[in-house]
């Protein structure tokens, strides 16, 4: 089966957090050493990370199996007092035997990546570093098998995940960083993830980050048209790649917190055509004057299948969830990049969707 998308989004609650120092303390006048300004860890940070790929170390650590694994955090500090509130998305890889696809398994194969939100609490380490711990849920999607890879099903569920992560900077606004996971998920099975990879905070360096223009700021209505590749997350030998079409209209319901109804196709090969209408909350995350916006996603679809590989047709009630970014080149006009995933209700049909579009602001944006 093809790799899931790695995603780029951010939590909902995280877009509320209070923009406080992170140290009580002023940095020294002078110093042999550059020292990092303590407003320099209070903006959102954006975390990229890697385990055992392109040689580096860590992975996946579970059912007596290593693996790789990929995370992205989006992590927006001191919303509650010294916690911080962080969205990840985590991909555990691939687990299990490597027979021919047409041979019986001789052990389970699991599939499995999720995302979820994570309260943390950091602590300064000197001047340039900083340690940190973080526990929240997760929502999992572990596609899985347990005699023939056609005989697969897309279980769900939830989990806890707890974190320890170490990183120091090492540039104006990018720090290196280690992070340690233990997913500990009911009804699938509990596994340990080692990553290194980089963190970046946008205006990191500066002393004054709310000149930077990074603000939760209220979404105007618009519309979105978006077009790209769908993928069915299953074991089949045959190609389960297609295409999507999305179009959607959103507006802003309080500040940064939103809502979007959109209507959505896909034309997976020869296996499958859907259509879908679905309602989603969403949230926002502005930077650079508004200019660059991160946002996220979810709520129910209705879904309508036609499945041409088992001849059956049927419509239920799914779950969307989606993640982006926007880039506004004008006062109204913007392109976008989205990652979108249905959680379907059958568990057989859960989609990924990859999609590039533009957008257009129906009402005026704030200043």
């Amino acid at each position: 089966m093809s790799e899931r998308l790695t995603i780029l989004g951010f939590a909902f609650a995280s877009i509320f957090g209070a923009h406080r120092p992170l140290c009580a303390q002023e940095p020294a006048a002078s110093t042999e050493l550059t020292m990092v300004s303590p407003r320099a860890f209070e903006q959102p940070s954006f975390h990229l990370l890697f385990g055992d790929q392109v040689d580096l170390p860590g992975g996946t650590y579970a059912l007596r199996q290593r693996t790789s694994a990929i995370e992205f955090v989006f992590e927006q500090p001191r919303v509650f007092g010294q916690f911080g509130l962080g969205w990840f998305y985590l991909n555990e890889g691939y687990l299990g035997p490597k027979e021919p696809h047409q041979l019986e398994l001789t052990a389970p194969l699991h599939y499995r990546d999720g995302f979820g939100l994570q309260l943390d609490r950091w602590m300064a380490l000197g001047n340039r570093c900083r340690l940190g711990v973080a526990a929240g849920p997760e929502l999992y999607f572990d596609t899985t098998a347990n005699k023939f890879r056609s005989q697969y099903e897309d279980r769900h569920g939830s989990g806890l995940v707890l974190g320890f992560a170490g990183l120091c900077r090492v540039v104006s606004g990018f720090s290196l960083e280690l992070r340690a996971n233990r997913s500990l998920d009911v009804a699938s099975f509990d596994s340990t993830s080692y990553l290194v990879g980089l963190a970046y905070t946008p205006g990191g360096s500066d002393d004054r980050p709310s000149e930077r223009g990074i603000a939760a700021s209220a979404q105007p209505a618009y519309v979105e048209l978006l077009v790209g590749k769908a993928q069915i997350d299953d074991f089949r030998a045959q190609i389960d790649a297609g295409f999507s079409e999305w179009i959607a209209y959103g507006d802003s319901l309080s500040g940064a917190i939103g809502y979007q109804v959109s209507l959505r196709g896909a034309q997976i090969h020869t296996l499958l055509s859907s259509k879908a209408a679905a309602v989603q909350l969403t949230a926002q995350q502005g930077f650079a004057a508004g200019r660059l916006q991160l946002y996220a996603g979810i709520g129910p679809e209705l879904t309508h299948n036609d499945d041409h590989v088992n001849q059956t047709v049927d419509t239920k009630l799914d779950l969307l969830a989606s993640a982006g970014v926007r880039f506004h080149l004008r006062s109204r006009l913007f392109f976008l990049l989205q990652y979108g995933r249905v959680a379907d209700s059958s568990k057989r049909i859960d989609i990924d969707m990859l999609l590039l579009g533009m957008g257009f602001d129906v009402g005026s944006r704030p200043d």
